[in-house]
């Protein structure tokens, strides 16, 4: 495929490809209400225990693995300044949700974490269509969230953080406005063309 090819490619993908009109409304209420943040970004954790298939992972141990993605994210934030509130991508249970957040914000001081379902709380309608979607569709309203943060941050060894880079990318995010760890942006212009 030629670099025109790929880069029409990327461009119909990122800008046409259809999302569910559940899936987006509900996307969108979470993004309309983290926008009334003074300075949010959305981060994807990937520490749910089936990584502990992965030999690396489970020599090294999940616990070890989600301090290395926090700190990355830690240090993100650091750089970016300022950041009031951050919308966690994960599929943690609420029992490890609670533990990341106590987490973060015990090194992060006055910042707000929010989920998916903490949002969704503030409307009883969409909070019952959410809880009918399966594993999947609820990732996919993550995911959605993700691609149109002011900032987003993510693992770049998951497929989750990779897409969603992939689809900033093409929807002509500013490269500073996303941070995918360990870092391959400076990659990101040759494997995909510039829009």
């Amino acid at each position: 495929m030629s670099a025109i090819e790929n880069k029409n490619s990327g461009l119909f993908i990122a800008n046409a490809f259809p999302f569910a009109k559940h899936i987006v409304e509900l996307s969108n209420f979470i993004i309309s209400n983290l926008s009334e943040k003074h300075q949010w970004i959305a981060a994807h954790l990937r520490i749910e225990k089936d990584l502990l298939l992965i030999s690396d992972i489970k020599i090294m141990g999940l616990e070890h693995y989600a301090e290395s993605q926090l700190h990355c994210i830690y240090a993100c934030m650091e750089a970016k300044q300022k950041v009031s509130a951050m919308y966690l991508a994960s599929g943690l249970s609420d029992e490890e949700y609670a533990a990341i957040e106590k987490e973060i914000v015990e090194k992060n001081g006055n910042i707000m974490i929010y989920n998916k379902k903490i949002v969704l709380e503030g409307c009883p309608d969409l909070k019952q269509k959410f809880d009918s979607l399966c594993l999947e569709e609820q990732a996919l309203v993550d995911w959605l969230v993700c691609i149109h943060a002011p900032y987003f941050i993510g693992p770049h060894s998951s497929s989750f953080s990779y897409l969603a880079g992939y689809m900033r990318h093409y929807r002509g995010y500013h490269p500073d406005a996303m941070e995918l760890f360990p870092t391959y942006q400076p990659y990101w212009d040759m494997w995909f063309p510039c829009v």
